[in-house]
Order: C-alpha cells, then sequence, then structure tokens
C-alpha cells in the first residue's frame, strides 16, 4: 500500500522504477511507461475493483487501510 517511503520503494524495485502515489495506494511501474501511460494508469486506477468483495484477504486488505 501507500505507507512505504519512496527510499523504501527504490530499494525494493529499483533506481528505475517509477512511483505514483494515488490515494493511500502507491503504483510502481517497472516498464519505464511515458507520462501519458502514467497519467492513464492513474486515471484508470480504481481500488474498489483492486479488492474483490469474496476474497478474504482483500477484505483484511480493506480493513488494514480503512476502505
Amino acid at each position: 500500500m501507500g505507507s512505504h517511503s519512496r527510499e523504501e520503494l527504490v530499494r525494493r524495485f529499483g533506481v528505475n522504477a517509477v512511483v505514483s502515489r494515488v490515494s493511500r495506494f502507491n503504483l510502481v511501474h517497472l516498464d519505464s511507461p511515458d507520462s501519458a501511460e502514467i497519467e492513464r494508469r492513474i486515471a484508470d486506477f480504481d481500488p474498489d475493483c483492486l479488492l474483490e468483495e469474496d476474497c478474504p484477504l482483500c477484505q483484511i486488505l480493506r480493513l488494514q487501510i480503512g476502505h
């Protein structure tokens, strides 16, 4: 989720990773997208679709992030 610092994300994913903060989430782009693609991904990101209702792990994550 979004609780990791930029430094932690760089350590985990490498210096070439592009990180976009969206609400409480960090979108980590590992494929070197151009700025238009990053903007599209941000616009298309919907946490409600990410965390499915019938998924037990998703329910735990929803509680942790307050979503």
